[in-house]
């Protein structure tokens, strides 16, 4: 994921097309936030606006988004 500048907003492994893990997530100054108590396709992603303030967090499991 990129913020507008083009600087990357997070970092994230993939397997099979879903969520595996997050190594880092970044605010547009290139911060790096936490991402959430995600691994293995479980767990939640925190989700930043540019100016990193946490603006939601999501929940998936087995890599599937749950709410």
């Amino acid at each position: 994921m990129f913020i507008k500048n083009g600087k990357p907003k997070s970092i994230i492994n993939f397997e099979k097309n879903k969520p595996k893990n997050i190594e880092k997530c970044f605010d547009k100054k290139s911060n790096i936030l936490y991402c959430g108590p995600f691994n293995n396709g479980n767990g939640e992603i925190y989700i930043y606006d540019e100016n990193g303030n946490l603006i939601s967090k999501d929940h998936f499991k087995n890599g599937e988004f749950v709410n």
